[in-house]
């Protein structure tokens, strides 16, 4: 085992210029998925280190951060590869 979880990060930041580095921030820890969505495989402290450097880049009253916990690297097929899910299909229908 690596000790590795892997966690979705996503983010909904207000201020253009936050956002702009929060974004530059994420790319030194995991992979875009899309422009405000990162894939992370990270360690304990690593988990910790990307808490504080986001905490220290949004602000609390106007931003949102999600970071969701996908659970282990190691032996999790979930989580590997490139594509974490497959894109799905949304049909809407009408009364």
């Amino acid at each position: 085992m690596s000790g590795l979880n892997a966690y979705v990060v996503s983010y909904d930041i207000r201020d253009q210029k936050r956002l702009y580095r929060v974004h530059r921030a994420m790319l030194g820890f995991g992979e875009p998925v899309r422009y405000s969505v990162f894939r992370c495989d990270l360690t304990p402290k690593g988990k910790v280190e990307r808490v504080a450097a986001l905490a220290g880049l949004t602000s609390i009253d106007d931003d949102r951060v999600m970071i969701i916990d996908l659970g282990p690297v190691d032996g999790n097929p979930a989580v590997q590869g490139s594509d974490m899910l497959p894109p799905v299909k949304l049909e809407t229908q009408s009364l």
